[in-house]
């Protein structure tokens, strides 16, 4: 499933989602894994109300994701945290993929070269 806005919302109670219901397109299913489903989990074992902002990505690390996921909390919270140096990494990043994906491709172009080997016994 893509994200409209590459990112969703998540939170363990209903109150949790009206706050963001506005500013995030809210997950309607799936699960989430690592640190973040970990933490959720157990805040909504303990019965704490917890949100989240999910960032999509399909790299690893995806500073795109992360300016995403920090403008829906500059918008949220007021603050003024500057996401320049992360759509500057993310540019960087998308390009040296870029890069390798071409050097891949001319590679896959090449002709092979079948070298008869000699073989011992």
């Amino acid at each position: 499933m893509m994200l409209k806005n590459g990112y969703s919302g998540v939170a363990t109670e209903e109150a949790g989602l009206e706050k963001i219901r506005d500013k995030t397109e809210i997950l309607p299913m799936g699960s989430i894994t690592g640190i973040a489903g970990t933490v959720l989990t157990e805040c909504k074992v303990n019965g704490l109300l917890a949100t989240g902002l999910m960032g999509e990505s399909v790299n690893a690390p995806d500073p795109r994701a992360a300016a995403a996921v920090m403008t829906v909390l500059n918008e949220l919270f007021g603050f003024k945290v500057s996401i320049d140096p992360l759509i500057e990494q993310a540019t960087e990043i998308e390009a040296s993929l870029q890069q390798m994906a071409e050097q891949v491709e001319r590679a896959e172009q090449q002709p092979v070269k079948k070298e008869h080997l000699p073989m011992y016994g």
